[in-house]
């Protein structure tokens, strides 16, 4: 399954140009913005509001409260942990993630060379 993954992948136009070259690291290198740290501060508060929605959620259903409330209040609660989530990496830096994309996706096409 991964061998044809990696064909796949090596045939597209991302899957050439990660062959081609390296990733560079250099943005790692820079003293991090404060945009960067609200952006870490963001993420880190979306995955609490999704563990205490989580818990509340369970506990509601547990009791038995009333249904269309926690169906609208789940939903409203999906929603706004995702856009915090969102946020925090639009201001952490979607840069950082596509280079560590670009290094793991060379790691995988080199790692399955027949591809």
């Amino acid at each position: 399954m991964t061998q044809c993954l990696a064909r796949r992948l090596a045939r597209t136009g991302y899957g050439q140009k990660v062959l081609a070259r390296r990733a560079d690291f250099s943005a790692f290198r820079q003293k991090p913005s404060p945009s960067m740290y609200l952006g870490l501060a963001l993420i880190a508060l979306s995955y609490l509001l999704g563990s205490a929605a989580l818990i509340l959620g369970g506990y509601f259903a547990v009791e038995g409260g009333p249904t269309l409330l926690l169906a609208l209040g789940a939903a409203g609660l999906f929603v706004l942990v995702h856009l915090v989530f969102i946020a925090g990496v639009w201001l952490a830096g979607a840069n950082y993630a596509a280079i560590l994309m670009h290094w793991a996706a060379r790691k995988f096409l080199l790692h399955h060379p027949e591809a």
